[in-house]
């Protein structure tokens, strides 16, 4: 078994239905998946809190585009003021070309098949 579908499984097992866009961006990276760089430090960048309880993040206000290098700490503040517990992520900001990842979802029947 690979070390994502290990993950998968161990996700099913602990009972998560959703998986949030830090974690599934984690294995799609270990999948060898071209994903934006993490942490930039200049440039524009997007920062997002992401967490199982809000699949879709921007209609709970958890992304903010554009924002400066310089201002992530202050606009990664008032994220975690929304949504305390959740995963932070700043990437660099794209702006073409690049297509979206969202949560992984499964249905428990789905799911317990992986066995």
């Amino acid at each position: 078994m690979t070390s994502a579908a290990a993950k998968l499984m161990e996700w099913v097992h602990a009972g998560r239905t959703v998986v949030h866009e830090a974690d599934s961006k984690t294995l799609l990276g270990e999948a060898g998946v071209a994903l934006p760089r993490r942490d930039p430090n200049s440039g524009a960048c997007v920062v997002k809190l992401c967490s199982d309880k809000y699949p879709h993040k921007t209609e709970h206000g958890l992304v903010k585009l554009n924002v400066p290098a310089a201002q992530i700490g202050e606009v990664a503040a008032v994220l975690r003021a929304r949504a305390a517990g959740g995963v932070l992520i700043v990437e660099e900001m794209i702006e073409d070309g690049v297509a979206e990842s969202g949560p992984l979802r499964w249905s428990a029947p789905a799911a317990s098949s992986w066995n």
